[in-house]
């Protein structure tokens, strides 16, 4: 997938003193979205969404996961366990077909799940 940053300059100011909560928050409200967003055949490009630290994982799996539930606990907790202090986390999903989809490609998600789930936090959060 392509880089995507949001500006959390504005939420961190607003969080005082509360920064790693916020960004943590932030986060998994997006990756959730994405989740959520993402077409469901037979679940695995739902399963397939993994949060990497420091770098982006290139890895995948052949696990299922058609309500997305499974994914996003897996996001949960690997975002909670990582102190983001200098920290880039990275969402991917390395199937093949994954930008694919992202751009459209599925009669489900027909304006993609990334940048859909982007343009929808950084208007909720006024960034």
């Amino acid at each position: 997938m392509g880089q995507f940053a949001i500006d959390l300059s504005r939420l961190v100011e607003k969080a005082k003193g509360k920064q790693e909560v916020m960004v943590k928050k932030v986060m998994l409200e997006t990756f959730s979205k994405v989740v959520n967003k993402s077409p469901v055949d037979t679940g695995r490009f739902r399963a397939n969404w993994i949060i990497g630290n420091h770098s982006a994982k290139r890895i995948t799996t052949t696990e299922t996961d058609k309500s997305g539930k499974g994914a996003i606990g897996k996001i949960v907790a690997d975002i909670s366990a990582i102190n983001l202090t200098g920290q880039s986390i990275y969402l991917t999903n390395s199937l093949a077909y994954s930008l694919k989809l992202d751009h459209g490609y599925s009669k489900q998600a027909p304006q993609g799940m990334v940048r859909l789930s982007l343009i929808e936090i950084t208007s909720h959060y006024g960034g």
